[in-house]
């Protein structure tokens, strides 16, 4: 099984829509993820998590996923939506598991 992609909206720190597209190469199927402290690499293992298993754990809120600017510009009747979406390759075959989430304020 090889990871196609990873697509996001509005997950914690991440703001707006972003896709991550994975290697894969039969011979070269490795993506390296870099970054310093702070700039969102356990987020985005934990977006895995919440995707494939409905667990994302937070020290500071393990139940709140929504990026927090978006909520705080948010007012009564307001919506927003987080998801991920991971495109999986196995045997040949395209398999897409898919998460949401949305945030009503009342």
């Amino acid at each position: 099984m090889l990871i196609k992609s990873l697509y996001y909206k509005n997950f914690r720190q991440f703001k707006g829509e972003k896709t991550i597209e994975f290697s894969c190469d039969p011979k070269k199927n490795v993506t390296i993820i870099l970054g310093n402290n702070t700039f969102g690499k356990t987020t985005l293992l934990q977006m895995f998590n919440w995707c494939f298993y409905n667990r994302a754990i937070f020290n500071d809120n393990p139940n709140f996923l929504l990026n927090l600017e978006l909520k705080s510009q948010m007012y009564n009747g307001d919506s927003n939506e987080v998801m991920v979406e991971i495109l999986l390759i196995h045997e040949g075959r395209e398999y897409t598991i898919n998460r949401r989430q949305v945030l009503l304020i009342s």
